[in-house]
C-alpha cells in the first residue's frame, strides 16, 4: 500500500474552539480538515520552487499530475489556495485517553512538554499517485517544522514535529523552508525553574508588536512599560503608531467623556504627536479590535471599557485579501528551543486603508461583556498601513530580535 505514516511529537498544547465536553467530543487532536489544506498549499509552493515556476505561470501542464482538478484555476484564480492535491490524509489518535478539559487545551504531561514522543498522534497519507507520494515524502518533515495548528498557531500553540526530526535536522529544515528564521536556545532567562515556553513566546511577541507592561509578567524583573520594537522601528522613520493617534482622539473628548486609565499615569512620548500616524501593528497580524481601560476614581473601571473596531476600507480592490491577513511571523517551539519563522509579506497589506470605530462595551448583570452599540468613526480620514518601502520584515527582525536573545539561522 502507498501509505506514508509519521508519528508526531507534540511540543505545546493544542487550542481548539470545539474543545468542550458539551460538544460530545471525546478528545481533540490535530484535524485532517486543517492539516490537508495547509499541506496542499505548502506542497504546491514546493512544486513551484522545484520547477522554478512563478505563481502567475501556473497552468495545466505544469502540475496537473499532482492535483485533483484545476476548475478554479481556469476561472483565473492563479493562486496556490485554489488547488487541491490527490491524496487522502488521516490523523490517528494512538492514545485517545489523553483528552481535553473544558478549556480546549490538550492535556500533555510535564515530560511531553520537553518534546519527548508520546505516540499519541500520527498522520497517515494515502495516494495512488507515485509522483505525489515522492513529493510528500520529500517535504512532509519540513512542513511540520514550519507550521503550528489549532487556534493562535503563530504564538506557539499546537506545535508538532515528526518523530524523526532531530534537533540538528530541525534547524536545517527551518532554515530551508522559512523565508527567514531566527533561533533562541536560552529560553526562560527570567525564571528557568517555573518558566513556560508559551509564556516566553508571549513576552517576546509583545515586545516585538505591542509593548510590554513588566508588571504583568512575573518573569520580568524590571519595572515599567517597554515600548514595542515596531514602535521604535517606525519612530526612527518619523511615523507614529495608531495607538497614539487613537488615544489622542479619545482624550480629545470629541466622542465620549470617559477618561482613559493609565496604570503609570504616563502616555506615549509627546514627540510622536507631530509624526504622521499609520496603522503599523497590522504589519505583524491584523487584529479585530483594540480595547482601552476607562478611569474610575483613579482605578481601572471593571464594568466598562473602550473598544475600537477595525475594518479594511471597502472601496479598495484588495479589501478581501487585507481582511484575511495573518501574522507573517510564527513562533515555533521545539523542545527547549524557540524559532521565529518569517514569511514573505503579501503586497496587499502595504499601504492598505482602514476604518476605525470607537465605542464602549459593558458588563451586564450576568457579568458578561456586551457591546453598547454606540460606535463612531474616528481617525478621519482613514489611515493606511506603511508602504513597502517603509517596512522590511527581515531587516526589522534582524535588528530587534537580537536584544531578545535570538540569532539568525
Amino acid at each position: 500500500m502507498n501509505y506514508i505514516t509519521r508519528n508526531l511529537i507534540q511540543h505545546t498544547p493544542l487550542l481548539h474552539f470545539q474543545g468542550k465536553p458539551e460538544n460530545g467530543l471525546k478528545g481533540i487532536s490535530l484535524r485532517a480538515s486543517e492539516v490537508k489544506p495547509k499541506l496542499d498549499r505548502f506542497l504546491i509552493n514546493q512544486i513551484l520552487v522545484d520547477n522554478e515556476v512563478k505563481l502567475n505561470d501556473i497552468n495545466e501542464s505544469k502540475i496537473k499530475k499532482y492535483r485533483i482538478n484545476y476548475v478554479n484555476l481556469l476561472k483565473g484564480e492563479t493562486t496556490a489556495n485554489s488547488l487541491a492535491l490527490d491524496y487522502k490524509l488521516r490523523v490517528i489518535n494512538v492514545d485517545p485517553a489523553k483528552t481535553l478539559g473544558a478549556t480546549g487545551i490538550k492535556v500533555i504531561t510535564e515530560k511531553d512538554k520537553t518534546g519527548i514522543e508520546n505516540n499519541a498522534t500520527a498522520i497517515r497519507i494515502f495516494t495512488h499517485n507515485l509522483e505525489l507520494r515522492k513529493l510528500i515524502e520529500k517535504h512532509i518533515d519540513g512542513f511540520f517544522a514550519v507550521h503550528n495548528f489549532g487556534t493562535r498557531p503563530n504564538k506557539g500553540w499546537g506545535s508538532y514535529t515528526t518523530s524523526i526530526t532531530t534537533p540538528e535536522k530541525m534547524k536545517e529544515l527551518v532554515k530551508k523552508y522559512a523565508h527567514a528564521a531566527f533561533v533562541k536556545t536560552d529560553i526562560f532567562q527570567f525564571d528557568p525553574v517555573n518558566g513556560s515556553i508559551i509564556e516566553q513566546i508571549r513576552i517576546d511577541h509583545q515586545r516585538l508588536k505591542s509593548g510590554v507592561n513588566h508588571g504583568s509578567f512575573k518573569y520580568l524583573i524590571a519595572s515599567g512599560y517597554e515600548k514595542s520594537a515596531l514602535y521604535q522601528y517606525f519612530d526612527t522613520k518619523n511615523i507614529a503608531w495608531e495607538k497614539r493617534k487613537i488615544k489622542e482622539e479619545i482624550t480629545g473628548g470629541y466622542y465620549f467623556n470617559y477618561p482613559l486609565y493609565s496604570k503609570t499615569g504616563k502616555t506615549e512620548p509627546g514627540k510622536q504627536n507631530s509624526h504622521k500616524g499609520k496603522f503599523i501593528r497590522a504589519l505583524l497580524g491584523l487584529p479585530e479590535h483594540y480595547e482601552f481601560q476607562i478611569d474610575w476614581n483613579g482605578e481601572a473601571d471593571k464594568r466598562k471599557k473602550y473598544k475600537v473596531r477595525i475594518d479594511a476600507k471597502q472601496n479598495q480592490e484588495k479589501s478581501k485579501e487585507v481582511k484575511r491577513f495573518k501574522s507573517p511571523i510564527t513562533f515555533k517551539p521545539y523542545n527547549n528551543i524557540i524559532f521565529i519563522i518569517a514569511e514573505v509579506m503579501p503586497d496587499e497589506i502595504f499601504n492598505a486603508e482602514f476604518v476605525f470605530e470607537l465605542g464602549t462595551k459593558s458588563k451586564g448583570f450576568d457579568n458578561k461583556d456586551r457591546d453598547d452599540n454606540n460606535y463612531k468613526e474616528i481617525l478621519k480620514p482613514s489611515i493606511n498601513t506603511p508602504s513597502h518601502s517603509e517596512f522590511n520584515l527581515v531587516e526589522f527582525l534582524n535588528q530587534y530580535t537580537i536584544p531578545l536573545n535570538y540569532k539568525p539561522l
